[in-house]
């Protein structure tokens, strides 16, 4: 991302020229200087330049320094010289270590052998030195589908780190790196959204930072500009090697040399246009990460929107208006009810594959009717998320709301119709929203429908009322299981029938359309495997009565059972393992980070040689998932809907019930495939695998 190395070296600031120009009035308030490169360490005097900078006056509160920890040894004595020298003047300092992935995906990047364990070396040597220390992860096209393993071993290993996209600065002359720089295809640009989602909602404690990772997800997932400010805007510059002044690095031109005594101030008020066309022509454009904190404003209008929707769409607050409305009527078919314009309601930008599937299959109902609709629109919790699901689906006519917003609620008001489109009705704050929407149309005197769903696990009392008003306001019930069928008539008084989960016509219409295509074992990705994994991290919200200790050692004693069955189908069968994702976002367990950890513990517990796993880094669509479990010898599923893709696919497949007898156990029972299931607790008892070899040996 850097071709900095080939300027012409020529002359190089001294110290001495740093110490005058910093006494010029232009920066008497400078109180915070970072140096960076190129690589500093490679300048011999760089102590010298740090005790310059710790010994200005005003007193500069902290300097601060980047490296690529190339030379190891001695990248960690100029730091350490550098952290005492700013130690002994009172100034702080912290250092940041370039680091672009793990093992070899940094080396590649960097085009350095060894650079990782360097690197390594290096944070770890000045973490133990009481030094403030982090890593900088410059992402491009090399390591756009790694990042997410950096930021595992980040958490794992208690490092702070920031993450930035590589972007074209003049400054460094990369402007022929086009092939590497903001080169991401519509998946990867996908995929870094779900990743700077992740990093701002569960790993990045500055508010700032995190309103820069908003911004960067944005521009590259939803086409958005820049929407966080930038200090180069009014309070920050850039001194060049040279001595010459820029007003940032990306776009700005060499306004001039400031060496010469009395020139730093004509120099920087005398261009003082030249940074508005800046802004103007760049600043929209510019995926940097600059960070500027939040404003009061900012912080004021997040605050009120806060309270103004928990009053809006608090679920007791909900549930007392809807219980002063009567009850809906009933209808026995949709296929009759006029156009108009339908709103799709449920956990849409959180979806899974499942929920994906669901969705193609209550877009096609719709669009089949004799009336069909004039309009769809899709609710949606996380726009983004959902923008994508309809570029997978070849869905881009639908218009997208997001939920809780004023378009979400203006939707709601005009809506002819809403649908609650598949997923389970569970222990969940966001059921208000569907509520809500509920409430809108009954009082219009529209329809509203509950299509294929779910019920539970439901246990909660504010979210059984909530759930309970739902269905009472509904015209229209129709459940994907027996026992969400059985507690809708029994505990709720409600009239409701059994349906197949709508995802199931996804999968026959592409079962069909692929019938005739001549298969291979090859995978997904161009990887061959035999046994093909759809996993998900167990999760509290199937604990039950459970303490949060039985819950811990019971899921410790799951997965160890799992590494174990998967370590002997590769050591002792021979078999190759592909570990595939049923869903990708952090929102609802993105099963990616699942099967990196479990990746992880198979090489480092087990001794499995790397090679006989693929891990898939990217988001999949269900027709990808699909085809990966058509191809493979067996499949081992585990998320629901990977369960109702195998057997409808007609796939060889066993399924893990981690709901503990809930809506697994009765889609199984329903199909007499009881001989297809195995428990957690089984299998940390060491059972699956029996029973996952007289499948293997009775289908293949």
């Amino acid at each position: 991302m850097c071709l900095i190395w080939q300027q012409k070296k020529d002359h190089e600031i001294s110290a001495e020229e740093l110490r005058d120009v910093l006494d010029e009035p232009v920066f008497s308030k400078v109180d915070n200087i970072g140096v960076t490169g190129g690589e500093p360490t490679l300048r011999k005097d760089l102590p010298e330049i740090f005790r310059v900078i710790a010994r200005r006056r005003p007193r500069v509160a902290h300097a601060s320094m980047i490296t690529n920890a190339i030379r190891e040894k001695i990248v960690e004595e100029q730091v350490l010289e550098c952290a005492r020298i700013c130690r002994e003047e009172g100034v702080g300092f912290s250092v940041m270590v370039s680091l672009d992935g793990l093992g070899e995906v940094h080396d590649t990047v960097r085009g350095r052998a060894g650079n990782f364990a360097s690197a390594l070396g290096c944070l770890e040597r000045f973490r133990s030195e009481d030094i403030s220390t982090s890593f900088g992860c410059t992402i491009t096209k090399s390591n756009v589908s790694h990042v997410d393993d950096l930021l595992d071993w980040a958490e794992g290993n208690g490092f702070y780190g920031r993450f930035r996209v590589a972007e074209f600065i003049d400054r460094l002359y990369n402007a022929p790196q086009a092939d590497f720089i903001r080169s991401f295809n519509e998946l990867e640009r996908y995929h870094l959204g779900l990743f700077f989602y992740r990093a701002a909602t569960e790993y990045e404690p500055s508010s700032a930072v995190q309103k820069t990772y908003r911004s960067i997800r944005g521009m590259l997932a939803e086409g958005k500009p820049r929407t966080t400010g930038c200090p180069y805007h009014h309070d920050t510059v850039i001194l060049t090697s040279r001595g010459e002044l820029l007003y940032c690095s990306p776009k700005s031109p060499n306004l001039g040399s400031i060496l010469q005594r009395g020139t730093a101030g004509k120099v920087y008020f005398g261009n003082l246009r030249k940074r508005q066309e800046i802004r103007q022509q760049h600043c929209d454009d510019c995926i940097h990460d600059y960070h500027v904190p939040e404003t009061f404003r900012e912080k004021v209008g997040f605050y009120w929107k806060c309270r103004r929707n928990a009053c809006r769409f608090d679920c007791a607050t909900l549930t007392a208006k809807a219980g002063r409305l009567p009850a809906a009527a009933t209808i026995t078919t949709p296929d009759t009810l006029a156009g108009g314009k339908v709103l799709i309601v449920g956990w849409y930008g959180t979806e899974t594959a499942g929920d994906k599937a669901i969705l193609v299959t209550i877009v096609e109902r719709l669009k089949k009717r004799s009336r069909p609709p004039e309009e769809i629109i899709l609710s949606s919790l996380h726009p983004f998320v959902s923008r994508h699901t309809l570029l997978e689906l070849g869905l881009p006519d639908m218009r997208i709301v997001e939920t809780f917003e004023a378009e979400f609620r203006e939707a709601c008001q005009s809506a002819d119709e809403v649908v609650v489109g598949g997923g389970p009705l569970m222990d969940l704050e966001a059921l208000n929203h569907i509520l809500y929407a509920f409430i809108q149309a009954q009082k219009r005197g529209k329809t509203t429908r509950v299509e294929g769903c779910g019920i539970g696990p439901l246990t909660n009392p504010r979210y059984i009322r909530t759930v309970k008003e739902i269905l009472r306001l509904a015209n229209l019930i129709t459940l994907r299981d027996g026992k969400s069928t059985r507690r809708c008539v029994e505990e709720f008084q409600r009239e409701a029938r059994v349906v197949e989960d709508p995802a199931t016509d996804y999968v026959r219409a592409w079962r069909n359309a692929h019938s005739h295509e001549k298969m291979s074992l090859s995978g997904p990705e161009g990887d061959a495997v035999d046994v093909a994994c759809f996993l998900r991290e167990w999760g509290t919200d199937y604990a039950g009565d459970m303490t949060a200790d039985e819950f811990q050692s019971k899921k410790e004693a799951f997965e160890r059972g799992l590494e174990a069955f998967l370590a002997r189908l590769i050591t002792e069968g021979g078999l190759r393992v592909g570990l595939y994702p049923m869903h990708s976002f952090s929102v609802g367990g993105d099963d990616r980070k699942f099967n990196r950890r479990l990746a992880a513990r198979l090489v480092e517990n087990h001794g499995v040689p790397p090679e006989s796993l693929h891990v898939a880094r990217l988001p999949m669509s269900p027709s990808e998932l699909l085809d990966a479990m058509r191809r493979s010898k067996m499949n081992l599923c585990m998320r629901f809907h990977s369960v109702l893709f195998a057997e409808t696919l007609g796939a060889p497949y066993l399924a893990i019930d981690y709901t503990r007898g809930g809506k697994i156990q009765a889609f199984l029972e329903e199909r007499g495939r009881n001989d297809r299931l195995v428990s957690l607790k089984q299998v940390a008892a060491g059972g699956i695998h029996p029973v996952f070899t007289h499948l293997h040996r009775s289908i293949i």
